[in-house]
């Protein structure tokens, strides 16, 4: 797979996660959203975000496409 290939397939799975989350939390509204309503979604988005960059770079690892040399230095 090209470098070009699992950039495209991490932001589809970014744009994925991001839409099932608010999708989601917005199923368990059944009521105006206040002031304080809306941080569940941030959590939300930011553990469907970080667990897509997690996945993003088992993705790079995983096709020898990650910069590991730099990190050992």
């Amino acid at each position: 797979m090209k470098r070009s290939n699992i950039i495209i397939v991490n932001g589809i799975l970014v744009t994925i996660m991001l839409g099932v989350s608010a999708a989601a939390w917005l199923m368990g509204r059944h009521d105006a959203i206040g002031r304080y309503d809306i941080f569940p979604l941030l959590g939300l988005l930011a553990f469907g975000l970080m667990w897509s960059h997690y996945i993003g770079g088992s993705l790079k690892r995983y096709y020898g496409y990650a910069d590991d040399k730099r990190l050992l230095a």
